[in-house]
């Protein structure tokens, strides 16, 4: 607790990401020495597509400092999801571990950097096995976009067991790595020069995906070690 906070949605201190996320700080939990962050089904008897009221108390948490910059950041991690009809699914699931930093100038321009370690959407993560990656260096253009992305996809089910999913990062290039091999770099780009930023752990949902799939239990975990 001395280096993170447990984000709070009613707090008002994150906005929703995911669109569906609503951020409790009874859904944040550390026991053995992991991080549980949990997802509660809809409220009973609501109904697709989901509105921000009946869709889904979650957890996530984030760095008390925003001076995190150059070097390796890395998160040993087992995603939510299930086997649906005998196929990996992780759909509406939007599970992350990324950084960023922002601050507005004016009434339209926005200074926003950004590095996404572990953050598929609800559809890239349907199939339980797919992680995104990418940065954003959007200094004042007040636009959203991401200057380069990649994916991996795993062979086995990232809800089955442990993966480590890293970032190496400097001011001449950035690597991201899945279970200690990297999979999508890019060197001497003028975009990696950015700002000091905050380190968040979150497992958000997509408000893009109608439903989870029919045969999920609740509730689900993003489940992290500690070390």
């Amino acid at each position: 607790m001395s280096k993170w906070n447990v984000i709070d949605l009613w707090q008002g201190e994150c906005c929703n990401w995911g669109g569906n996320s609503r951020f409790v700080t009874s859904n944040v939990t550390v026991t053995g020495g992991e991080l549980l962050l949990k997802t509660d089904a809809p409220i009973s008897g609501s109904t697709v597509p989901y509105d921000f009221w009946e869709c889904c108390n979650t957890g996530g948490v984030n760095t008390l400092s925003e001076n995190y910059q150059y070097g390796y950041y890395e998160i040993y991690a087992k995603l939510p999801g299930n086997y649906h009809n005998g196929i990996p699914n992780g759909q509406k699931f939007w599970p992350a571990f990324w950084t960023y930093h922002q601050e507005f100038i004016g009434q339209t321009n926005t200074v926003h950097d950004e590095i996404d370690i572990l953050e598929p959407s609800g559809t890239q993560y349907a199939d339980g096995k797919t992680n995104v990656c990418g940065w954003h260096d959007e200094n004042g253009s007040g636009s959203s976009y991401k200057v380069g992305e990649g994916s991996y996809t795993s062979p086995n089910p990232l809800f089955t067991g442990y993966h480590k999913y890293g970032l190496e990062w400097n001011a001449d290039r950035i690597i991201f790595y899945f279970d200690d091999v990297p999979f999508y770099s890019s060197y001497n780009h003028p975009s990696l020069i950015m700002d000091p930023q905050k380190i968040v752990i979150d497992l958000q949902i997509d408000i893009g995906v109608n439903d989870f799939n029919p045969s999920i239990t609740f509730p689900q975990y993003m489940l992290s070690l500690i070390h």
